[in-house]
């Protein structure tokens, strides 16, 4: 076995010095194992390697151009300031950190981390605090790191990337499909706000999101933040069905992740409002119309504001149409006396100002009784139109003061 060890590292030694005596590879074929190297400046165009290990090997300065990586075991391996443009890994197991590297329009399909025995003090230390581990030693996956790592439309297709680490990444397109396993991965310090999108295996009107995401939620840094519900709209204007499905399963699935981590709580709910006016993008007919309605009214459970600027809409347009007839009763202070304006163009040079806003003072002052249905019988509404505003205000009132109340309590309780 000793033997066998040394001869592949004999032949990794003379597949290096090859390798290192060219600063440029077109179209070459790698089958042999590299073990304990350090390559530097070589760049790799149209490259394949094929099922060979690599062992504790550090790839610097280098550039890959459509290369492929085919049944590779990567153990130990670095990719450091490296460029990789329209590369693959396809069923490649990985123990493998990218530090100040580029990736673009770079694929990873069916890969795999390699299994590593943890202890949780090991992983308390050097990772810091993880969600569902518990004390005692476990089996764990290595991690894939991304350090300061530029993305430019990056594809993970039925990836384990369990615990895996996206730390001070500048993000440009990054898609997730197809049983991608990110349980504990962790989005740290990215330099740019950016879009992670969940695909799905079937293109059906709502499927639902394939990730791993439940035994434990996905790791979002509190200072990551996805685009908010703005910027969002404008991804969905230019995007086709499928895109557009794609954004809604992820602000679903960047929703639940803050949710379970107990994330800042306006957070998730700006992640949640944008996930359901995304959705209402999808709605058609009736159930648009329904969820049109309840963004408008309260955000969808968490705009409660919305429920208040609503109510003083309804109240102010309803003390305009309560000019058109309201009686004040006896008071201590004046006499009774009836409101009643009607539009006449001709009598408008003879306008009283004062007297109109003492007038809509009153009327305001009605509205406001009615609205919240408390009234005092010191003032009555007179005419058709101000008795038919009157029964709408106090129906709409009370639903709207209603659906606001409760807004508000249901984001306190959480």
């Amino acid at each position: 076995m000793c033997e066998r060890s040394d001869e592949l590292r004999k032949i990794s030694k003379q597949v290096i010095n090859i390798i290192n005596g060219s600063i440029s590879h077109k179209g070459a074929m790698f089958s042999r194992p590299f073990f304990d190297t350090k390559i530097s400046r070589i760049v790799f165009d149209e490259c394949q390697f094929e099922k060979i290990d690599l062992q504790n090997v550090t790839f610097d300065n280098c550039e890959f151009r459509k290369c492929k990586f085919d049944c590779v075991m990567i153990q130990d391996g670095c990719f450091i300031d490296c460029e990789l443009s329209t590369c693959k890994f396809i069923d490649t197991t990985l123990d493998v950190k990218f530090e100040k590297c580029i990736l673009i329009t770079t694929q990873f399909i069916h890969c795999n981390a390699m299994d590593d025995v943890y202890s949780y003090e090991k992983v308390m230390k050097n990772e810091g605090s993880l969600l569902g581990l518990e004390k005692g030693p476990r089996s764990i996956r290595k991690n894939i790191s991304f350090m300061d790592v530029k993305f430019f439309m990056i594809d993970f297709n039925d990836v384990d990337l369990q615990f895996s680490i996206f730390k001070g990444c500048q993000i440009d397109g990054i898609e997730f499909y197809n049983n991608t396993n990110l349980i504990g991965a962790r989005f740290e310090k990215v330099k740019e706000t950016f879009i992670v999108l969940f695909q799905c295996k079937e293109r059906l009107m709502f499927p639902e999101y394939t990730l791993v995401l439940n035994q434990y939620p996905v790791i979002f840094n509190e200072q990551t933040y996805f685009p908010t519900y703005k910027e969002a709209k404008q991804l969905a204007k230019k995007a086709d069905r499928r895109e557009l499905i794609g954004l809604v399963n992820s602000y679903d699935a960047i929703y639940s992740s803050c949710r379970n981590n107990n994330f800042d709580i306006n957070l998730a709910g700006d992640y949640y409002y944008t996930y359901k006016a995304l959705l209402c993008r999808t709605f058609t007919g009736v159930q648009k119309i329904k969820s049109i309605f309840y963004k408008s009214i309260n955000g969808y459970g968490e705009k409660w504001q919305r429920g208040m600027v609503w109510s003083l809409i309804l109240i102010v347009a309803s003390a305009f149409l309560y000019l058109s007839g309201l009686q004040v009763n006896d008071t201590f202070v004046s006499d009774g006396y009836i409101i009643q304006y009607q539009i006449d163009f001709k009598s408008m040079g003879t306008f009283d100002f004062i007297k109109f806003v003492k007038d809509f003072a009153s009327c305001l002052y009605f509205s406001i009784m009615t609205f919240t249905t408390v009234g005092y019988g010191n003032m009555q509404a007179i005419g058709i139109i101000s008795n038919i505003v009157s029964s709408v205000q106090m129906l709409v009132g009370v639903l709207l003061m209603t659906i606001t109340t409760g807004t508000l309590l249901r984001r306190i309780i959480r």
